[in-house]
């Protein structure tokens, strides 16, 4: 089944809307329009786009003062400080009328989350949470944080407001044999880099991260309204994305992200995983990134059963089972150019 017509029959039940494509395509990284609700962090404090303020022209403003600070602490050297952001005036607060469509307080971020420094944490929910945004966050973390329990991660995630759900990894190993490296030999999945979580171990943990989200979301009974799905090491947040996507009419049942304009299909991460598994050319079509998914509740759960269907179909097949990360990207692309 195909991104697109699913998303189609997801809005059947509004005959205006059957015709309109209801997959928004926004750029992360566009020339006018950079950066709309959250971006990557790994930007070197020489880049153009952080030169000249990484604000979108949609929505209201973010102070100048709040953007200066927001890049100061993102880019200076003692990782370990707290984020010094200036204090959210009441107008700046994250607020929709009842029939803006998606309220935040009813919204969702999830991503996955384990071993990384109390800085990528910092980075990553503080500037969310300096947005206004006071919605839910549920990250998946090593399960080395839980238990501790009195860590600086655990306070700091709890200070939050940030649900902390354990992936248990130690000695973990995929059930799976038969994955192909890219000289086309068989590898011993029981020796491999590659590790499978224990809940999901017929599932690679770039995989796997999907089928958690989809637990995490079914089990967040309170979180009707928008979903992120994003990566965390290497994005950080300037405004409410729930707000962002209201007050841009991108409220959708999926939002898709661009990648960078010069990034096309033919590159590798595509095309050899694609043209070995589906005997399919992308062709010279825009990267659409799977770290970066925006949608209602009922439309991520549409997108993640998809997406787990095929993996489901590329694990089974000895010509789809490839050893090199970011294959979940090539498949999201897959999906959504065969219609």
């Amino acid at each position: 089944m195909a991104l697109r017509g699913l998303h189609r029959r997801s809005m059947s039940s509004n005959s205006s809307s059957c015709s309109r494509r209801v997959i928004g395509l926004l750029s992360l990284i566009s020339i006018q329009s950079a950066y709309i609700f959250w971006t990557s962090s790994h930007l070197s404090q020489n880049d153009d786009y952080v030169k000249r303020g990484l604000l979108s022209s949609l929505g209201p403003p973010i102070s100048s003062q709040r953007e200066e600070a927001l890049q100061a602490s993102l880019l200076r050297k003692n990782q370990n400080d707290e984020l010094s952001l200036p204090p959210l005036k009441p107008n700046q607060e994250s607020k929709l009328d009842d029939t803006s469509g998606w309220d935040p307080s009813k919204s969702v971020v999830m991503g996955m989350a384990s071993g990384y420094g109390l800085n990528v944490y910092q980075q990553f929910v503080g500037s969310l949470r300096a947005t206004g945004y006071s919605g839910h966050i549920i990250l998946g973390v090593s399960t080395n944080i839980i238990n501790e329990n009195n860590n600086d991660v655990s306070r700091y995630l709890k200070s939050q407001n940030v649900t902390m759900k354990g992936i248990e990894m130690e000695g973990s190993v995929c059930t799976y044999n038969g994955t192909i490296d890219n000289y086309g030999k068989v590898i011993d999945m029981q020796k491999s880099r590659w590790k499978c979580p224990k809940a999901y171990p017929d599932y690679k943990i770039t995989w796997a991260r999907f089928l958690f989200y989809r637990d995490w979301l079914k089990e967040c009974t309170s979180c009707t309204d928008g979903v992120v799905l994003t990566d965390v090491r290497d994005a950080y947040f300037q405004r409410d994305p729930f707000v962002t996507a209201v007050q841009s009419k991108q409220n959708h049942p999926l939002v898709l992200f661009q990648e960078h304009p010069t990034m096309i299909n033919t590159h590798w991460l595509t095309d050899f995983p694609v043209s070995s598994c589906r005997e399919h050319k992308v062709g010279k079509t825009p990267v659409l990134c799977s770290g970066s998914v925006m949608g209602s509740r009922e439309g991520i759960l549409d997108y993640i059963d998809v997406m787990v269907d095929e993996f489901d179909y590329w694990k089974t097949r000895e010509k789809c089972r490839i050893d090199m990360p970011g294959d979940d990207q090539s498949i999201h692309n897959y999906l959504y150019y065969t219609n």
